[in-house]
């Protein structure tokens, strides 16, 4: 969108989002309920505020910037824009509070915006008992601390009764949007985006904060500088011939140091962004963070690390236009893990003291009438998305110092020594510009450098003025042995909080070491030093930290990094727990214990992919299905997870936040792929899907349909409209509607006649097409069996709905089910779900493409030279299409499953493997192909989340000559796992990379479908009732989308498989066949694994297509 086009053909009401704002909305997309935000300008009034003063004067202000009234809009394209189209006005809140005013405040301020219905600012007057407070909330999306000046003097004028016009700033706002796009994805932006890559290049960012010493929430710590040390830092920079930010920035640095134990360090400061020509004076969003790196070490000197800061700031500053999310890319740091080592600290230098008329700590409001109130500005609470930021606001009146944490990660200890460290730190470089920095432990701590309170010994708890004392252990601590304390003996256990806690034995002398050998600061982890003399305690040992009362946390081996050890020791006492809990969601029981393998339970392959999912969305970890094949017991699982989380791997993460937008809208492949293919074929409803359930207990068809009617309204993809856009699909959603499902009074047939007219149902259904284009792509039936026993028939297109859904399709149909008449189960409490668009969006992220492409180039080096067909030859005539069902014994998966445990695979390889072997039997090649649907796990597992994201695999099977049946189980499953590891290959970009002959009917590389999957019959309860599948062997009928598809489903202890074939592509001797071979091999394949494939015999009658084959059963 073009500045034109946003602003002047819209009526200048319209910009386009820079990509800084579209990062903000993504963020609130993905939590609404977020503050971060939020600028919060607080003013403590001197005077009478009268409300209705402040409402005209806010309605001045509305007129003259009216952006600060937008809100988010999505536009026909997909691309969200900030509209102030609408007159909103800005809403006034008076409320009186008992709490303590700070309180009332941070509550008030702390309440999200609505970024899709605005406005975005809002003001609240909270009456107390010490007088009033003026808050003025904004959204950082539309304000930044350059506007916040010229809106404060806007009001000054306002208030005062000056008219302030009416004015639109779209062209400054979209031209500034449009540039730093430009810049992060156009040739403008390439020397910017070049310099970032040098930055990071030579050693990407490892820096983190130490843990809090103790749990809390949101803090901050507020101070003014002394204006003789502010008076100080101005002569030092007038020296060194710098700016006085780049004195305090480096003075952070060096805490950073002091704090982070490493000299390469990483800390983020606002640029203002207004690199524009008529942009200075412009309200709305234009400033950037910008990542600086800086290596500070022992031997450097203070001025030293002020002017090379100062030098680099230079660059960096002219580079400083490129947005963050492209900085971050063209540094290769995306995703969760990059983001939590880019945002450890943030600085940030308000110089809010420079705008001529405007004073914030004497903010004068005069009436027409001459009366006067003055605010006077609170410390600016707004929090950016770091774990802990330090905020200097220069004003009229010095310099305020404001410390934040506000996810309570640091902790008051640790937040209230960095504070007053820091104050030390200025005063001594400005006394000192030439110390070293290995010689800031001793200013820091004067005593610990004189081997005094760095010294740990064991202490007898609080005294009376409640401050601890040397002296004996606590009755409360764990007394360390010299030999745990030295690293010789193993790490005691940790407490039930996860940490190691304790003192020296008596007479013990324990000191924490940093980087330089100096004593470390209260909290931070170092090198523990421990003996009985001095002598011994310079031997190192374990990393430690010392706490508050002269006590000790180990937290780990000398060979680890101290920071990592140290959120590692309580950590790996916790991912056990989060593996557990994890666990049982997947395989649908209770927390098993450590020593449970994930097989033994009833997991597969199948399943791992779900559980790979999990552990990526909720522990942040990624792993494989080969890793879980490695390690298939909790226990060893779980401490692969801890490993990595500690590990902190440099690989780039998806990105967080999926844009949702509205209007038309993109269709998946996988959707487009079967849109195509059932216009092709428009007689033939192969794309129907058909389920069951029986539900014993009392129903209501009223409630049902109530039931049904918020499915529908929960979840988009079910009033969604599929239409043809100039040869492509897009999708339109549509407003709710109301399904009726068709009611079906069984109780009159014979028993056993009643299963025979469900299916009766289903067929017909199966076999009835849907209009894609009418938004309305699935149909109910509620059929009464008995008094007390009903069956929900279902039939949806496979543009809507997969094997992948169907527990969230019961699960979410038992939730909106209401119960006693008083609404939904969990009415209100029940979580917005995952939408469709979210999972096709994520499929474009760049990231996501990324990892497409090199899947497409693996496979299809992979893939290259294999046959696109079997060598089957079709029927001399077609015949009808139909089904074979397979008869597996019942103690069939058992029987697989110890194949498993000798093996090192899961039944579902077992069964792949069999299915490979019939295929190199019946075709007589020892090359061949074979498609397995796999579920695309874009944007995590998207809980909640109904619409098809299945995709086809290849598998390549080759068989050599003499090749015994266990060592092809060996290659088939390294090749299950090679699509776990080289996953995301879309098939329609595969096939055109290796451009194979096409032919009618057929898919290439996919003749066959082996469809497995896993149907729990754990019943779900829906109101007083229960739903259990409805199960049927005749919906095998049903699958024919490919020549040949081998479904086999696990229901609880049984295997049940049945083979679909197309009439047209294979004979139903053929595929008779082929079902007598599965079965006989699968029945004794245990017994099988030593003999070559070749050898394994087929039954052949006379007149067969398989005739090649030799032997028999």
């Amino acid at each position: 969108m073009t500045t034109e086009e946003a602003g002047i053909v819209s009526g200048g009401h319209r910009v386009p989002l820079s990509p800084g704002q579209q990062a903000m909305w993504v963020a609130w997309q993905v939590n609404p309920q977020q503050w971060t935000h939020i600028i919060p300008l607080a003013f403590d009034v001197q005077g009478d505020l009268d409300t209705d003063e402040l409402r005209s004067a806010l309605g001045a202000l509305n007129r003259r910037y009216p952006q600060l009234r937008g809100r988010i809009v999505v536009d026909a394209d997909g691309l969200p824009a900030l509209d102030w189209s609408a007159e909103l006005p800005f809403t006034v809140t008076e409320s009186y509070t008992d709490e303590p005013v700070e309180q009332a405040a941070r509550t008030a301020w702390q309440r999200p915006f609505e970024l899709e219905r605005g406005p975005l600012l809002r003001a609240d007057v909270i009456r107390h008992r010490g007088g009033t407070l003026l808050l003025i909330a904004v959204h950082h999306l539309i304000c930044d601390g350059t506007s916040v000046l010229t809106v404060l003097e806007a009001l000054t004028r306002a208030w005062a009764g000056e008219e302030l016009g009416s004015g639109s700033e779209a062209a400054e706002l979209g031209a500034s949007a449009e540039h730093t796009q430009a810049l992060a994805e156009g040739p403008q932006g390439e020397d910017h985006r070049r310099y970032w890559e040098r930055v990071f290049s030579e050693r990407p960012p490892s820096f983190e904060l130490p843990p809090a010493v103790e749990t809390t929430g949101y803090q901050v710590l507020g101070s003014r500088l002394d204006p003789a040390l502010l008076a100080r830092i101005d002569d030092l920079a007038g020296q060194l011939d710098v700016r006085r930010f780049a004195v305090m920035f480096a003075a952070f640095f060096v805490l950073l140091r002091r704090y982070g134990g490493q000299d390469h360090l990483l800390a983020s400061t606002p640029f203002h962004g207004r690199v524009l020509p008529g942009t200075r004076h412009t309200v709305g969003y234009f400033v950037n963070a910008l990542p600086v790196v800086q290596t500070v070490t022992a031997h450097d000197e203070y001025a030293t690390v002020i002017t090379r800061l100062d030098r680099d700031m230079r660059d960096t500053l002219r580079h400083g236009a490129l947005p963050l999310p492209a900085i971050m890319r063209a540094a290769g740091l995306t995703g969760p893990d990059a983001h939590s080592r880019t945002h450890q600290a943030l600085f940030q230098w308000w110089d809010a003291g420079r705008h001529s008329t405007v004073d914030v700590r004497a903010l004068r409001l005069t009436g027409p009438d001459g009366t006067t109130r003055t605010l006077s500005m609170r410390d600016l609470e707004s929090t950016a998305d770091y774990r802990m930021a330090l905020m200097l606001r220069g004003d009229k009146g010095g310099v305020s110092v404001l410390w934040k944490d506000p996810n309570g990660t640091m902790g008051p200890t640790l937040l209230t020594a960095m504070s007053a460290d820091y104050v030390a730190l200025l005063r001594d470089i400005c006394a000192h510009p030439g110390r070293r920095i290995q010689d800031v432990a001793a200013v820091l701590d004067p005593a610990a450098g004189q081997g005094g309170d760095d010294t740990a010994e064991a202490h007898t708890g609080p005294a009376a003025d409640g401050h601890d004392r040397p002296g004996r252990p606590h009755p409360d601590d764990r007394l360390f042995s010299i030999e745990e304390l030295s690293g010789t003996a193993p790490a005691p256990r940790p407490d039930a909080t996860g940490r190691v806690i304790g003192t020296p034995p008596p007479g013990t002398r324990a000191r924490v070491l940093d980087q330089d050998g100096n004593p470390a600061a209260t909290g931070v982890p170092g090198r523990l030093s421990a003996g009985s003399t001095e002598a011994d305690a310079e031997r190192t040992g374990p990393w430690a930290r010392r706490l508050p009362g002269g006590r000790l946390e180990l937290l780990g081996n000398a060979g680890a990094e101290p920071h990592a050890e140290a959120a590692r020791q309580p950590a790996a006492a916790a991912c056990l727990d989060e593996m557990g809990r994890v666990w049982g969601e997947v395989l649908r029981i209770d927390p098993p214990g450590a020593d449970a393998s994930f097989f033994e339970l009833g997991g597969h392959s199948l399943l791992v992919g779900v559980l790979t999912a999990h552990v990526r969305q909720k522990l942040d970890v990624t792993i494989t299905l080969r890793d879980v094949f490695d390690h298939p017991r909790l226990g060893e699982l779980a401490a692969l997870v801890d490993e990595r989380r500690g590990a902190a791997p440099e690989r780039p993460r998806q990105s967080d936040g999926i844009p949702t937008p509205t209007g038309p809208l993109p269709a998946s492949g996988f959707q487009e792929r079967i849109w195509l293919a059932e216009r092709a074929a428009p007689d033939r409803a192969v794309y129907n899907v058909v389920l069951a359930w029986r539900i014993r207990g009392p129903l209501s068809p009223e409630a049902l349909r109530e039931s049904l009617a918020v499915l529908v309204e929960r979840h988009e993809i079910l009033r969604t409209r599929f239409l043809d856009d100039d040869g492509r699909l897009v999708q339109r959603v549509e407003g709710p509607w109301r399904p009726e499902p068709e009611l079906l009074d069984l109780t009159g047939l014979p028993s056993p006649a009643r299963p025979e007219a469900v299916e009766g149902w289903l067929r017909a259904a199966a076999l009835d097409p849907f209009d894609p284009a009418g938004g309305r792509l699935i149909r109910f039936a509620l059929a009464t069996l008995d008094d007390e026993e009903r069956a929900l028939l279902v039939c949806a297109h496979h543009l809507v709905l997969d094997g992948e859904s169907v527990h969230v399709l019961a699960s979410e149909l038992a939730a909106a089910y209401p119960v006693d008449g008083n609404g939904p189960a969990g009415d209100g409490a029940v979580a917005p779900p995952h939408q469709y668009r979210e999972f096709v969006a994520a499929c474009e992220l760049p990231e996501v493409r990324d990892r497409a492409t090199a899947a497409v180039d693996f496979w299809s080096t992979r893939l290259a030279g294999a046959p696109a067909r079997l060598p089957l030859p079709a029927p001399p005539r077609p015949e009808p299409d139909g089904a074979v069902v397979l008869d597996l014994p019942d103690d069939l998966l058992p029987r697989l499953r110890a194949v498993r445990t000798d093996r090192g695979t899961s039944w579902s390889m077992t069964v792949t493997t069999a299915l490979a072997a019939a295929l190199h039997r019946v075709t007589g090649s020892g090359d061949i192909t074979f498609g397995m649907p796999v579920a695309h796990l874009s944007g995590g597992t998207l809980p909640g989340l109904i619409g098809p994201r299945l995709g086809t695999a290849i598998v390549r099977s080759t068989c050599r000559d003499g090749q015994s049946l266990g060592e092809l189980l060996d290659a088939v499953r390294e090749s299950v796992l090679l699509l776990d590891d080289h996953p995301g290959a879309p098939l329609e970009e595969l096939v055109a990379r290796l451009r194979p002959p096409r032919s009618s009917g057929s898919t290439p590389f996919a003749d066959v479908l082996l469809n497995m999957s896993s149907r729990s019959t754990a019943p779900v309860p829906i109101g007083p009732a229960v739903m259990t599948p409805f199960l049927s062997d005749e919906r095998f009928d049903y699958d024919t989308k490919f020549g040949l598809t081998v479904t086999v489903i696990q229901d609880g202890d049984l295997l049940r498989a049945g083979l679909s074939y197309r009439g047209d592509r294979f004979s139903s001797e053929d595929v008779r066949l082929l079902g007598s071979f599965l079965t006989a091999l699968l029945d004794d394949f245990a017994g099988r694994l030593d003999t070559p494939v070749d050898d394994l015999a087929l039954p052949v009658p006379s007149t067969t297509t398989l005739a090649a084959a030799d032997g028999t059963v």
